[in-house]
């Protein structure tokens, strides 16, 4: 059996929570036209996308400040938790400027689609969470040594 590895926030999840949180907040606390593409595509409401935006993303750094830090199960479970809430707010707040982005056509092809990955890496995400914390379950309702035990391992022999 392999051993278990959970992964956790890496530094490129961090950066994608910053500048959401700095896009978001830049939108919605300057006069700063941020987006041409939401504004046209909805000019009413897109300060409220981005205030989702910049809670998302504050959300997702303090989740995820210290993920390299050791815990316990209990506490890597609730960091990744938090850390899949913020990554579905701001999946669907970047996935909104990207349906803006499209509806204007070929002009805006490059922010669209540069815009949709975010939403995707999102989604890859969420889903190796999700697999992660099932192998966790499992292993705490059936545990089982590693063969071969993990290198430095004292149970193991060597």
């Amino acid at each position: 059996m392999q051993p278990l590895i959970v992964r956790r926030a890496s530094e490129f999840e961090k950066v994608v929570f910053g500048l959401s949180a700095w896009v978001g907040s830049l939108a919605v606390t300057t006069s700063l036209e941020v987006s041409k593409a939401l504004e046209q595509a909805w000019p009413t409401g897109n300060n409220y996308l981005f205030a989702v935006m910049a809670l998302g993303g504050i959300g997702g750094l303090a989740a995820t400040w210290r993920s390299s830090r050791l815990r316990t199960i209990r506490q890597i479970r609730l960091e990744v938790r938090a850390e899949t809430y913020a990554l579905a707010i701001i999946g669907l707040a970047w996935f909104g400027y990207s349906v803006a982005a499209f509806s204007l056509g070929a002009s805006s092809i490059a922010a669209g689609s540069l815009g949709m990955g975010i939403p995707l890496g999102c989604l890859w995400r969420v889903w190796d969470i999700h697999r992660d914390m099932r192998k966790v379950t499992a292993a705490l309702d059936d545990p089982c040594p590693a063969s071969p035990p993990p290198l430095g391992d004292p149970g193991g022999t060597s």
